[in-house]
Order: structure tokens, then sequence, then C-alpha cells
């Protein structure tokens, strides 16, 4: 599935593993790809492509390099949120041709009304891209015993680099929180109650099962980063060499069920009754038995290689570590 043309835009060299951020050229050439508005609608700007298209962007840059794949998932992903304010709103936010929301799935903040605004205070961990990102969204408790999301704009929110984890180093994966910050009722929204752009069916997929399928996209192209990695830097045994062929068979298996699942969801996601009638439960079991194949095969492929896998100027090193990173992720569990 990988498009070389893609490869061409983004050139990887070993400063991208002791960065805290994407290179500045990389960002302009996301923007110019338009690749943070894979699921923007038109009417916004974006490319309003179908999800096989999208995930298929998402596999791509991944395969080229994590960070650079997991900025761009978590970036696009973002542009579902365009379906959940009113039109105005949506317009406002999403039109800028380099407007990126950032932002956290777990709750960490509480909301009292104050008049017709929200008075928010919270403290949020893991925000992929706040270095770049124009708006950063959370959940948090709100007075009347809801949570509900909420979206800042930059200058509202005070950002911490506190990235300590081993992987996906350039990802600008920071903690930012807010203290006695109002926010106007508009821009407080929930992820399922959609408000615009109705055309658009991506909009109507649930959105725990759209993202299960951006971030099983991400860790399927990382594991091929890590593959061609493999093949590229070692001089593989026939062992070696047997098992990173069936590997990597066995992932462009998986690739291709996952991308017909998914053409099946955007398909339904046009009716709205389908679409609510989709086993949730059973997708999520699906996925996750995909991400449990592919840290396995992973972990298994690290130990049949020699000791050099674990030499930190290997390509193929720093991939291994994103796809270990990335299955932890709650979303896949």
């Amino acid at each position: 599935m990988f498009d070389p043309k893609l490869q061409e835009h983004f050139k990887v060299d070993f400063s991208i593993y002791n960065s805290r951020v994407l290179p500045q050229e990389w960002l302009e050439e996301i923007y110019k790809l338009k690749l943070f508005k894979l699921f923007v609608p038109k009417d916004l700007g974006g490319l309003e492509l179908d999800l096989v298209s999208g995930l298929k962007v998402l596999m791509d840059t991944a395969s080229i390099n994590g960070s650079l794949g997991w900025v761009i998932n978590l970036g696009a992903g973002a542009g579902y949120f365009s379906g959940l304010f009113d039109e105005r709103t949506s317009e406002e936010i999403f039109n800028d041709e380099k407007a990126v929301v950032a932002g956290s799935g777990k709750v960490g903040g509480k909301a009292r009304k104050d008049n017709e605004h929200y008075l928010i205070n919270g403290t949020w961990e893991y925000c992929t891209g706040a270095a770049h990102a124009k708006y950063f969204t959370a959940n948090a408790f709100f007075d009347d015993g809801t949570i509900k999301s909420v979206l800042f704009f930059r200058d509202q929110v005070k950002i911490h680099d506190n990235w300590k984890l081993f992987a996906l180093k350039a990802t600008s994966t920071f903690r930012f929180e807010t203290e006695n910050t109002l926010v106007e009722k508009r821009f407080i929204f929930s992820y399922d109650e959609q408000k615009s752009f109705f055309d658009y069916p991506l909009c109507r997929i649930p959105f725990w099962s759209f993202a299960k399928f951006c971030m099983i996209s991400s860790l399927i192209g990382m594991a091929e980063c890590f593959i061609n990695n493999v093949q590229n830097e070692f001089d593989l045994e026939n062992d070696e060499k047997n098992y990173s062929n069936e590997f990597l068979s066995k992932l462009n298996s998986e690739k291709l069920n996952l991308l017909n699942i998914a053409d099946q969801f955007y398909e339904k996601a046009g009716d709205h009754v389908k679409i609510l009638a989709i086993d949730q439960n059973k997708l999520s079991s699906s996925i996750s038995k995909l991400r449990e194949m592919i840290y396995n095969m992973t972990c298994h492929l690290f130990l049949k290689l020699g000791i050099s896998i674990t030499d930190e100027t290997f390509h193929s090193h720093h991939a291994w570590r994103d796809v270990i990173l990335i299955a932890k992720h709650f979303v896949l569990r």
C-alpha cells in the first residue's frame, strides 16, 4: 500500500530521534499536502477522504517514520471534530490551512458554569502535536455531573515539555493545562453529537470506532517501517529472512482485511440506522487481536536478530521502539 511519492517529501535522518518536534520542513510539506485535513469536509478546505483512502495515508506515512505517522494520525483524526460544532464555529476553527487540533483522550479537568461561559481548570497528559497546534481539546467533568469535551485556543493553555517515554520522540506529545479559563458554550462538544456537515458520512461513524481504525492503521505502518528497516540494515540469515517475509506477508493480509472492514463501515455510515446497528464490541475485539499479532511478531523478530538491533544508530531499533509503544495505547486494548 505504500505510496513512494510520499517518501519523496519526507527524508529521514537520525536527527529525528533526538528531536522533540517534527522538522519544520516536514510540517510545511504536511500543510502543503493537506495531510492534517484528510478528514475535513471540502467546504472547510479539507480533502474529505473516505475512510479507506485516509487510512492508507496513515499507514503510508507511519511506514516512513513513526513520529511522522503518529503526528499526522492525531492531527488528521481531529478533523472528525469538524462535524461536532455548529457550522459557523467549525468554519472558524478548520478553515485556516494550518489549523491543527491537538488533544488528550483522558478526563483531566473540571468545568463549572459562569453565566454564558464555563470556567475550566485541568491538566491533560500526552497531547500529540502540542508544539504546532492552534487548538487543543480535552475532556472535563461538568458541574451537572456529565463529562463533555472542550476546545481551547492556543493562548488559553500552558504547555509543558514532559515526554519521557522511549519512542516517538519527535511528536511533541506534551502535557497542557488551563487555569480559570473562560470558554464559550459553543466550544463545548460531545463525541456522539453531530451538529454540522451531515453529508460527510465519516462524521457519522462512532468516534471510538473511527479512532480505533486510525490507531491500528498507524501501528500497521510502524510495523512495516520496522520490517523494511530490518531488511535494509541486517544481513539476514535464512531463518530470519523467512520470518521477516512471513511477517510482512501476514501484515499485508491483515491490512487488506482491515481496509475491507473499514470500507463496509464507511458505506454503512451513510445510513444512520445501519451504522448504529454495527457491533462495536466485535470491531474492538478484532482490532485488539490484530494489535496483539503485530506486537508478538515484532517481538519475535526482535529476538531472532543479533545484538545490533539494540544499537541506537539503527533505524530499525527506533522503529521497534515505536511499535512497542503504540501497541500499548489504551484505544487498541
